[in-house]
C-alpha cells in the first residue's frame, strides 16, 4: 500500500513476477510439450528456485555455491530468482506455441478437452480466491490482534534483513489490501486468470478464432508486465538527471584533488552517484556490492570522530537546507523529510558536538519521529540522550514513545489501533491513503529539561529498538534565557545554519549548504611510525581510540618494519603525478624509510611498484593502501590488474572459439557432401 513493500528482504532482489497469464502456459508447455529443451528448463527453473531460497531450501544448493572456488561474491541468493523467469519465459513461449500450433495441426479431440477442461478449472480457481479472499479478509479485520500475532510469527520471525525492518502493522495492511477483491492490482490478477481461463475453455480450431485468441493472449501478458514494471520500477525523467542543480555545479567547479561526503541526507542533485557525470569524487557512492569495510568504515565516519573524514580526504561536506531559511518550531530548526539522523536496530548512535566551551543549557529540545513503531506501547523508551558536559556529571535522559515522540502514522486508518498516543505535535501534514482516505502524518516536538543547567558539550542520542526507526530533524539545546543553540549530526553545533562541519561555508542556498572540512588529509602521505594491528574490526576501534593520530602514524594488518624511524625527519614531499579509475602514480621523496599511505581502498586486485620493482601492499588504517618506501627519491605506481579478469577473459575467449568451431562444424558437413 502506498508504494510500500512488506518484502522480507529489498524487493528489487527478491520480487519474482512473471505475470498470471504466463503461468497458465508455462504449465501447458510442461505438460504437453515434450522435448529436451522443455525438461532443461524445467530443472532450470527448479534449480534457480532452490538456491533463490537460500537457507529457506529444502536442498542447499546456495551454501554449496557459497563455498565454491571463486563463487563467495554470489552473496543475494534471491537473484538467482531470474533463473526461474528465465525458466518461465521459455516453457511459457513453448505453452503458447504448442496451443497454436496444435490448433492447426487438428488435434486429438482427448487433448481438447484437457485443454478446456484446465480453462474450466482456471475459471473455478478465479471464483474460489474471491471467496477466499473475502472469507480470509474479514477474518483479518475481526481479529487483527491474532493476525498481528501471526504475522509476528510465522512471518517476521523468519529470516530478514535487519537494516530495513519490516512494521508488521504495514504487513497486515498490506495483506487486507492483497486480499479485497475490489483493490486495483487484485482484480487486476483475478480477471486476468478468469480471462485466460475463459479463452481455454472456449478455445476453437477455427484459424480466425485462434488467431484472435493469440492476440488476446499476447495483448494480456503484455498489459500485465508493463502495469506491474510501471509500479515495480521507479522512474525519473532524463531531464532530472542531466540538468545539475546548483550545488552539483559548485562542487563541479572545485579545483584540485578532493572528495566530497553527503552524509546521512545529501542535498538535491548530489545523491550517492548523482555526482558521476560531472567528475565529483564521491566518499560516500552507491554500490550493490560494498564492501563490508567500506560500510562499516563509513557508518562510524556518519556518527563517529571527524578524523574519520580527515584521513577519507574528505575536503567538502554537504548538508540539506540553510539554517537561516530552515523552518522552525520553540527555536529548534529543521527540514520537512529530511533528517538529520535516522536510528535503525538497537543500540545505533548519533553523535551532535557542541562545539569549543560548550553551551550551558536548561533543555534539550528535538524534533522527529517513529517510523514502523506503532506496535510499540506507551511510555516505552525508545532512545536514551547521552547529555555529556565540560562542567559536571553527564545525564541520561529518557526518549520515550507517546511522551516526547511517536509514530509518524499514528492517524493512519489502519486494522489494529495505535498502542501509544502522539507526543506534542511540531508539524502536521496532510496525506491521501490508498484506499482516498485523508489522514495526517506528524512530526513531534519534545521539550526535556536538564538538570542543574550544565555546560554541554556533546549530545548522543542511543536508540534503544530493535525494531522500527527514529528520524530526528533538528536537535537544540535551549538555554535559561530562552535562545536556543542549534545541533547538527556530524560536527559542531552552528547557530544559524546547518552545516555539518565546523570549518567555513562555501556555499549556501534554501535547500543546500556545502562546508570546507579545513582539517582533511592528503590523499597519499608519509608516516614514520607504525603499529601492528588484527585483521579485524578492532582495527578500526583502534583508529578512533583517543591519542591515536593517523597524520603520525599508521595501523598496519602486517608486521611493522623494523627500520622506521619512529618520528617525523625533517623534509620529505608526495606528490600525484598521475590518477586514472585503474592507475595511480606518486612522486615519493624521503630522508629515512618511510610508509606511504594511499587513502583509497584496499581493493583485491591492485598492484604496487616502486621504481618498477613489485612492492606488497599492506592493509592500513583499516581500509586503505600503504607500502613501504626506502630513503630516497622514488616512483611509486599502484595499478588495478586483478587476476580473474585475465582468468575471465581466457575463459571467454575459449568459449567464443567453442562457438565458432560448433557453429563451423554444420558448414564443413555441407560442403563434404557436396
Amino acid at each position: 500500500p502506498d508504494n510500500h513493500w512488506w518484502t522480507l528482504w529489498l524487493h528489487w532482489e527478491t520480487t519474482l513476477y512473471v505475470g498470471i497469464v504466463p503461468l497458465g502456459l508455462v504449465l501447458l508447455g510442461v505438460v504437453f510439450v515434450r522435448s529436451i529443451e522443455t525438461g532443461w528448463f524445467v530443472v532450470c527453473g527448479i534449480v534457480g528456485l532452490l538456491i533463490a531460497l537460500g537457507e529457506n531450501s529444502p536442498v542447499s544448493l546456495f551454501w554449496l555455491l557459497w563455498h565454491a572456488p571463486g563463487l563467495s561474491f554470489l552473496r543475494a541468493p534471491g537473484r538467482f530468482s531470474l533463473l526461474c523467469v528465465l525458466a518461465a519465459a521459455m516453457l511459457s513461449g513453448y505453452g503458447l506455441h504448442w496451443l497454436v500450433d496444435s490448433a492447426h495441426k487438428k488435434t486429438s479431440l482427448e487433448v481438447w478437452l484437457r485443454v478446456r477442461s484446465f480453462g474450466i478449472c482456471m475459471v473455478g480457481l478465479t471464483l474460489v480466491l474471491v471467496v477466499a479472499g473475502v472469507t480470509v479478509r474479514e477474518w483479518v479485520e475481526t481479529n487483527s490482534t491474532q493476525a498481528l500475532a501471526l504475522i509476528q510469527q510465522q512471518y517476521l520471525g523468519l529470516p530478514h534483513d535487519l537494516t530495513n525492518p519490516v512494521d508488521p502493522l504495514l504487513v497486515l495492511r498490506g495483506l487486507t489490501l492483497s486480499l479485497d477483491p475490489a483493490h486495483g492490482p487484485s482484480t487486476m490478477t483475478l480477471l486476468l486468470l478468469g480471462a485466460f481461463g475463459l479463452l481455454l475453455a472456449t478455445w476453437s480450431t477455427a484459424p480466425s478464432r485462434v488467431h484472435y485468441a493469440t492476440l488476446a493472449i499476447v495483448a494480456m501478458v503484455v498489459v500485465d508486465l508493463l502495469v506491474f514494471a510501471t509500479g515495480f520500477h521507479q522512474i525519473s525523467p532524463a531531464s532530472a538527471l542531466l540538468r545539475p542543480t546548483a550545488v552539483a555545479q559548485f562542487l563541479a567547479n572545485q579545483p584540485g584533488d578532493y572528495r566530497y561526503f553527503g552524509g546521512t541526507n545529501p542535498p538535491p542533485g548530489t545523491e550517492p552517484n548523482r555526482l558521476l557525470g560531472l567528475g565529483v569524487p564521491e566518499a560516500d557512492g552507491y554500490s550493490s556490492l560494498t564492501l563490508s569495510r567500506v560500510a562499516d568504515y563509513l557508518k562510524r565516519a556518519r556518527s563517529g570522530p571527524p578524523l574519520l573524514l580527515d584521513l577519507l580526504h574528505v575536503r567538502y561536506l554537504g548538508a540539506t537546507g540553510q539554517g537561516s531559511s530552515l523552518p522552525t518550531f520553540q527555536g529548534v530548526q529543521y527540514q520537512p523529510g529530511h533528517p538529520i539522523a535516522s536510528l535503525t536496530g538497537a543500540e545505533a548512535t548519533r553523535s551532535f558536538d557542541v562545539g569549543a566551551g560548550g553551551q550551558s543549557a536548561a533543555e534539550l529540545r528535538l524534533i522527529g519521529y517513529l517510523l514502523n513503531a506503532r506496535h510499540i506501547p506507551q511510555g516505552t523508551v525508545v532512545a536514551i540522550a547521552h547529555v555529556e558536559s565540560s562542567t559536571g556529571p553527564g545525564q541520561d535522559v529518557p526518549i520515550r514513545a507517546g511522551v516526547e515522540i511517536a509514530d509518524q502514522g499514528i492517524e493512519l486508518p489502519l486494522a489494529a489501533p495505535p498502542n501509544h498516543q502522539p507526543a506534542q505535535v511540531a508539524l502536521a501534514e496532510p496525506i491521501r491513503t490508498a484506499e482516498g482516505a485523508e489522514s495526517r502524518v506528524l512530526t513531534y516536538f519534545a521539550a526535556m529539561p536538564l538538570d542543574l543547567h550544565p555546560v554541554v558539550s556533546r549530545v548522543t542520542i542511543q536508540f534503544a529498538l530493535k525494531e522500527g526507526e527514529m528520524d530526528i530533524l533538528g536537535l537544540g539545546l535551549a538555554g535559561s534565557d530562552g535562545s536556543v543553540h542549534q545541533l547538527t549530526s556530524g560536527g559542531n553545533g552552528q547557530s544559524g545554519n546547518a552545516g555539518s562541519s565546523s570549518g567555513p561555508i562555501l556555499y549556501t542556498d534554501p535547500t543546500a549548504t556545502v562546508t570546507e572540512n579545513t582539517s582533511v588529509m592528503d590523499r597519499a602521505f608519509l608516516v614514520y611510525s607504525a603499529r601492528t594491528v588484527a585483521a579485524d574490526s578492532s582495527a578500526l576501534d583502534a583508529l578512533v581510540a583517543p591519542g591515536f593520530d593517523p597524520r603520525e602514524s599508521v595501523l598496519l594488518e602486517a608486521p611493522v618494519p623494523t627500520d622506521l624511524p619512529g618520528v617525523r625527519p625533517d623534509g620529505g614531499s608526495v606528490t600525484l603525478l598521475d590518477q586514472s579509475s585503474g592507475s595511480v602514480q606518486i612522486d615519493v621523496r624521503t630522508p629515512q624509510p618511510a610508509i606511504l599511505v594511499l587513502a583509497d581502498t584496499n581493493y583485491a586486485g591492485w598492484s604496487a611498484s616502486i621504481n618498477g620493482a613489485p612492492a606488497p601492499i599492506v592493509t592500513a588504517d583499516y581500509l586503505f593502501r600503504a607500502v613501504e618506501v626506502p630513503a630516497g627519491e622514488h616512483t611509486v605506481q599502484f595499478v588495478f590488474s586483478p587476476a580473474t579478469f585475465k582468468i575471465g577473459a581466457v575463459i571467454s575467449l575459449l568459449a567464443l572459439m567453442l562457438s565458432a568451431a560448433l557453429l563451423g562444424i554444420p558448414v564443413l558437413r555441407a560442403r563434404t557432401a557436396r
